[in-house]
């Protein structure tokens, strides 16, 4: 680990390598009594890469399973490695919360899985409401989140058109995010869990929107997608039928349509 610590200071594919390989034995290492051991390695690259998911999960899945076998003052020296390395900037903390959050998180307490579920939509919906106090950090941030694998965008976006006082303005910034980003790797996540949450507060808008996205190759693959959540009307169904008949909805994205609400069965 030693030899990978050195290699884990690299900033390039290699670099990220060692440092997410050797998190892979951090659980055995602590349940092997070198704590002090994992303490200096995380000394050594937490400097130079404050944002490592990988040695805080790990970290986490030993209070998870292990912490009935540790010895004393080592539940709090590994609580204090999790503090140490949890993301505490604007962007790191969207970044793990909402693009990568773990499914075991939060991950230094034990839950039962509906609890777990609740707890994090919650501190999602809770860093949502404070990014809205720092409008300037979150447009910057909406492009990173309509990009290639989210995990909690939905639920994000959700909050941003519930909490905003006036949910309006980030409809055309969240939509530009989305038509930015290259068409093979667009995540619709932000944008349809955004129009999600107006639908309860300007039902005009979100019904705009669909009429608008049916007639656009960047924005009709959301439309089945957004219906999950809004549920699918008759117009929906209209709206689908005459974009698929002009070439425009991709027929895959009616997949969504199979996957609850009145088409289920």
């Amino acid at each position: 680990v030693d030899r990978l610590v050195a290699l884990g200071v690299r900033d390039d594919a290699i670099g990220a390598q060692a440092r997410n390989g050797m998190t892979r034995n951090f659980r055995g290492y602590v349940g092997a009594g070198l704590i002090e051991n994992v303490e200096r390695w995380v000394g050594s690259l937490r400097t130079v890469y404050p944002y490592w998911p990988s040695a805080l999960n790990a970290l986490g899945d030993v209070l998870q399973f292990d912490v009935d076998g540790l010895k004393e003052g080592e539940e709090e020296r590994v609580r204090k490695l999790i503090q140490d390395l949890s993301p505490h900037d604007a962007a790191s903390r969207v970044r793990f919360l909402v693009t990568e959050m773990p499914y075991d998180y939060p991950i230094d307490e034990k839950l039962d899985f509906d609890e777990r579920e609740h707890r994090q939509t919650d501190v999602v919906r809770d860093l949502a409401r404070e990014m809205l106090t720092r409008p300037d950090e979150l447009r910057e941030l909406l492009l990173s989140l309509s990009l290639g694998e989210q995990r909690k965008t939905v639920d994000f976006g959700r909050a941003l058109a519930e909490f905003a006082d006036d949910p309006g303005q980030w409809e055309a910034p969240i939509k530009d995010a989305y038509a930015a980003v290259d068409e093979n790797h667009r995540n619709y996540g932000l944008l349809t869990g955004y129009y999600a949450g107006l639908s309860n507060r300007d039902l005009d808008a979100v019904n705009a929107f669909k009429r608008e996205a049916v007639r656009s190759v960047v924005f009709a693959p959301t439309l089945p997608f957004l219906c999950l959540f809004t549920g699918i009307s008759a117009t929906d169904v209209q709206l689908a039928c005459a974009s698929l008949k002009a070439g425009i909805l991709p027929p895959g994205a009616m997949a969504h349509w199979g996957m609850g609400g009145v088409f289920a069965k």
